[in-house]
């Protein structure tokens, strides 16, 4: 069977890095989120990826959720990719933790770190436009600040 790579993405980021991966080791893309409606996932595959992105140092809750939902874990190989900012904080050792308390470990860990300039941007110039409202214009700003 293909590799499974099961992925969450709020912004794209996951999303992009998930495909990179799906690509390369000719596997099947799954939205965690559609497997959220299950009473357990059961994994017919011998490699399994997770690709998340990092959550004030944390995982998503979605994804301690779905983990707790994955089945016939043992002796996979089981690998996980957060993507962040700042940094992987304890993600990938609480993603362990579950995997280990469900019967599975991982095999692999890995950390991909985005660009956050794009997103400071992007805000930036969505402020901007909001700033003109009442609500957001009694907002202090900083020194300097345009």
């Amino acid at each position: 069977m293909k590799p499974k790579v099961y992925y969450f993405s709020a912004t794209g980021n996951s999303l992009y890095v998930a495909r990179q991966i799906v690509k390369n080791i000719n596997g099947e893309l799954i939205p965690i989120a559609s497997q959220m409606n299950k009473n357990n996932i059961g994994i017919n595959t011998d490699i399994v990826g997770i690709v998340f992105p990092v959550y004030y140092n944390r995982i998503p809750i979605i994804i301690e959720k779905f983990i707790k939902l994955l089945m016939q874990i043992e002796g996979k190989y089981l690998f996980a990719v957060c993507t962040y900012g700042g940094g992987p904080g304890e993600s990938l050792q609480m993603i362990q933790q579950i995997l280990i308390e469900r019967g599975g470990k991982l095999s692999a860990a890995f950390g991909v770190h985005m660009n956050c300039a794009q997103l400071s941007r992007q805000f930036y110039r969505k402020f901007k436009v909001y700033s003109s409202l009442l609500f957001y214009s009694t907002l202090p700003t900083a020194a300097g600040s345009p």
